[in-house]
């Protein structure tokens, strides 16, 4: 049985690589395709790239199972097929696209716009890079059928990747994603795939490029975003801020914003400004990750400054150090962050408007600080899957329903949304709420970090941190199936000598005690993961990520001494990666 199947897998990787020999490709994928080995053919031809929940992330280069021009027409023909069976109202709102500062994203943004074109499917395409935030908004103020960006996020320089959204700006629902990953499925002939003449496209207006209109709507909305305008104005005018947008995109809108808003004293790193696909000042451009501060670090040391802000490329993360006891600078985590957004936000409010009825979202993933906070302000915690995608699906429902209004929203992975005029992480908003709320504690003699410890002397010490586990390749990828299947199979009562309260798992175990019903866990497709929840609250959770290719820990505790939830934590990582490695 085992010889047969690798036979027929040698038979797939011998029939696409002879096809791709065969093709006329450009230049530089002619060149890479002669120079690889026997080993190489087998990772680049085993498979065409999967269309995930979050879409495509992978390595650019040659093959089926990397991103390169024809991954992403097959992509784009798939989901032209998907809107032309919503029939020709579908066909003429049309698809937005956008695509960040990355290698050849210029290039994947024009090869997508072109098959979809020649599918008669309108594209309105923007002609230089734009924040993904950007995107979801501009879906929905064009009243587009759906969006598609071209990012890989805040992975290495030598990925890319392909994001699609749906009508309502929100990444595209599990659902309609799967149907548009079945047609990809059916088209094996990825080489052959036809494109429209642009110009022709032009002058048929199947093809619009997207001017300035966009830019000045969402930007708008962005000048909104500040909860007070006109308190603390002293604060602004003595915050020093520094930001790097890590050679992202969207950076010279948020300095225009941020001067037009009167905050004096706020200076880029001058090497990380522009948009570069090379990120050649840092490995990977991770806000979340504080070897990406090492320039803004320098710039700081200089000044007397009182806040580091970064976002990585494509605008929907950010990261912020501030001074930790008026001296060296500390990175907050994602987690942290969030919670002080949520604190200032219902604080500030709560003097002018009543907070409740209104929902705050959160995934079962974020810290149980933040759900201490909206209950003590009556907030409804809408909680969810993992996933920002998962979150705006509820804003949408209750949106829909018309019974609360939005709050907030944030994830395990720092992505915040303030106001839902996006249905995606949009760290662009969060930037410019970020920036306010430093000014407004400023002028009250604190720090963030001053801050946080006000929030965990007031709720308890809560902290969180997780850990990757690379499984690479085929072989990878099946021991990280086979790992969670085990867990699955066998339910356990504890882990290591750590006793377990209750279950969540996304595909089986839905538990009532969080929030899920069996039959609500099983309807949120793409959300594979399992959480641990222990009797005294503290918690663990593991999800496959990557396209199946890692397995992130997620974990955190709580107790009234930071020592003793330090110790708490490392317990708890201690006995997930004994349970995990066993397993292995």
């Amino acid at each position: 049985m085992m010889n047969a199947i690798a036979e027929q897998l040698d038979y797939a990787i011998d029939r696409r690589y002879e096809r791709w020999k065969e093709a006329e490709l450009p230049f530089y994928l002619r060149k890479e395709l002669g120079e690889l080995g026997a080993g190489d053919l087998t990772d680049r031809f085993y498979k065409h790239l999967h269309l995930g929940p979050e879409g495509v992330r992978e390595k650019v280069g040659a093959g089926t199972n990397r991103m390169n021009i024809y991954t992403v027409r097959r992509i784009a023909l798939a989901l032209a097929g998907e809107i032309r069976s919503g029939g020709e109202e579908a066909k003429q709102r049309g698809v937005a696209i956008a695509f960040d500062s990355r290698i050849l994203s210029r290039v994947f943004a024009e090869q997508a716009a072109l098959v979809l074109v020649k599918n008669r499917v309108k594209v309105y395409l923007f002609e230089q890079a734009r924040p993904t935030p950007e995107l979801s908004f501009a879906v929905r103020f064009l009243q587009a059928a759906a969006g598609l960006m071209i990012t890989a996020g805040h992975y290495p320089y030598d990925y890319n990747g392909v994001k699609l959204f749906s009508s309502d700006g929100a990444v595209m629902a599990p659902e309609y994603n799967q149907l548009v990953a079945r047609r990809m499925e059916g088209i094996e002939e990825e080489v052959a795939i036809p494109l429209m003449d642009a110009e022709e496209a032009v002058r048929q207006r199947l093809l619009v490029l997207v001017g300035t209109e966009v830019d000045k709507a969402y930007h708008s909305k962005l000048a909104d975003i500040i909860v007070r305008p006109t308190a603390f104005r002293a604060g602004r005018s003595r915050l020093r801020v520094i930001y790097t947008p890590l050679h992202g995109s969207g950076g010279q809108t948020l300095l225009e914003l941020l001067k037009q808003m009167g905050y004096r004293d706020v200076e880029s790193v001058p090497e990380q400004f522009q948009p570069d696909p090379l990120f050649p000042t840092i490995d990977e451009p991770d806000p979340n990750n504080s070897n990406s501060y090492g320039r803004a670090l320098l710039l700081a040391e200089r000044k007397q400054t009182d806040l580091i802000m970064a976002t990585d490329p494509e605008s929907q993360q950010l990261g912020a150090m501030a001074r930790y006891k008026s001296r060296e600078f500390r990175l907050l985590s994602a987690n942290q962050l969030g919670s002080l957004l949520l604190e200032y936000l219902c604080a500030q409010k709560r003097a002018n408007e009543p907070v409740y009825p209104a929902a705050f979202y959160k995934s079962l993933l974020t810290t149980e600080l933040s759900t201490a906070i909206a209950r003590r302000y009556s907030l409804h915690i809408v909680e969810t899957p993992p996933g920002f995608r998962h979150i705006a699906a509820r804003i949408a429902e209750e949106e829909q329903l018309g019974a609360r209004k939005f709050f907030f929203a944030f994830d395990e992975t720092g992505g915040c949304l303030p106001q839902a005029f996006v249905r995606d992480k949009d760290a662009m908003q969060t930037l410019l709420l970020t920036t306010e709320m430093a000014a407004f504690y400023k002028s009250r003699g604190l720090t963030l970090w001053d801050q946080l410890h006000k929030l965990y002397e007031a709720y308890g010490f809560y902290l969180e941190d997780q850990v990757s586990l690379s499984f690479p390749g085929l072989e990878g990828s099946q021991r990280l199936r086979n790992v969670m299947r085990k867990l699955r199979g066998e339910v356990p009562d504890k882990l290591s000598s750590l006793r377990i309260r209750s279950i969540y798992d996304s595909e089986e175990h839905g538990v009532r005690a969080l929030g899920f019903s069996k039959e609500a866990a099983n309807q949120e497709l793409g959300a594979n993961v399992i959480k641990y929840v222990f009797e005294d609250g503290a918690w663990c959770a593991l999800q496959p990520t990557g396209a199946g290719t890692s397995l992130r820990l997620y974990y955190g505790a709580k107790e009234w001494s930071e020592v003793r939830c330090r110790r708490r934590l490392a317990a708890i990582r201690t006995a997930l990666l004994y349970d995990v490695e066993t397993i292995l």
